[in-house]
């Protein structure tokens, strides 16, 4: 399974292949990146979505850093 993710506010792009994996759960590629699910939203097809939608192979993966400051 091949899966691109697109990180903003950079826009920095990264193919991911998993191998012997048809059920994956956006929590486990946030993982794989190194990411904390609670710190980012997720877009998948056009909508955001939680931490435990599956992605099917060959989804685009839109993930935005929640950033804070005062």
């Amino acid at each position: 399974m091949k899966v691109k993710v697109i990180m903003y506010p950079d826009e920095r792009v990264r193919e991911i292949t998993i191998e012997g994996k048809e059920n994956i759960k956006v929590r486990e590629i946030l993982r794989r990146i190194g990411l904390d699910e609670f710190g980012v939203i997720v877009k998948l097809r056009n909508r955001i979505v939680m931490e435990d939608e599956t992605i099917r192979d060959g989804d685009v993966l839109e993930v935005y850093e929640v950033m804070s400051g005062g």
